[in-house]
């Protein structure tokens, strides 16, 4: 199953199911990618 993360300084991640709902942006507030779109892991 894939896993979509933030480049940025926080290196969030969430699972394909949770992207698919919604959760497709870094929401994690002080990290420099803040706010923009999750990438599929490699």
């Amino acid at each position: 199953m894939a896993r979509y993360v933030c480049t940025g300084t926080c290196g969030g991640s969430v699972s394909e199911a949770e992207f698919k709902r919604g959760k497709n942006k870094c929401g994690t507030k002080g990290c420099n990618r803040y706010g923009k779109q999750l990438v599929m892991e490699k």
